[in-house]
């Protein structure tokens, strides 16, 4: 799991600093960093171990859909724990789903099955990211074609090459 990231996709919704996540994904990037196969990296915001992302962001849901895009158009493995795309803020993070009025037609729901859509549209699994352009309160992503797989991206290089979809992720202020 990219633990690493958990902290600071908690916090830069939160706190509104895009910055520390560009940090983040230029070292798991790096080819001489520590991870070698970054993409596989499975990308999380909550799970039965720590309060639930609803809870932590309370009603905000313009930083709940924050935090929620930047784990799924990131470069990994979006791994939602259940429930999350309910809006739950139970303190039992083990409440069993189908006592608590499951629905497939949450707001929670539908935007991850459309940012879901768009991963699969544009093939995010075999596509590197390029961090093209970060503020405090912007953080904007190319996804490119790779002939490795392995989701190792030219972070920083600000260059967007051929065929390649660009998404921006904006912090509330």
């Amino acid at each position: 799991f990219n633990a690493s990231h958990w902290y600071r996709w908690f916090h830069a919704p939160r706190e509104g600093d895009l910055r520390q996540v560009a940090r983040v994904m230029q070292i798991q990037q790096d080819p001489h960093g520590p991870y070698r196969r970054p993409g596989l990296l499975a990308n999380f915001l909550d799970s039965h171990d720590m309060p639930r992302m609803a809870r932590r962001f309370g009603a905000d849901a313009v930083r709940q859909r924050a935090a929620i895009t930047l784990m799924m158009l990131a470069p990994g493995m979006p791994t939602v724990y259940y429930g999350t795309e309910q809006g739950y803020v139970h303190s039992d993070n083990r409440v069993s789903l189908w006592r608590t009025g499951y629905t497939n037609s949450s707001d929670l729901y539908a935007y991850l099955r459309t940012l879901n859509r768009i991963r699969q549209k544009h093939d995010f699994a075999h596509r590197d990211a390029t961090i093209v352009h970060v503020e405090r309160t912007q953080l904007v992503l190319a996804r490119n074609r790779t002939s490795q797989h392995d989701g190792r991206g030219a972070a920083g290089s600000g260059a967007v090459p051929a065929g390649g979809a660009t998404f921006a992720i904006g912090a509330p202020p």
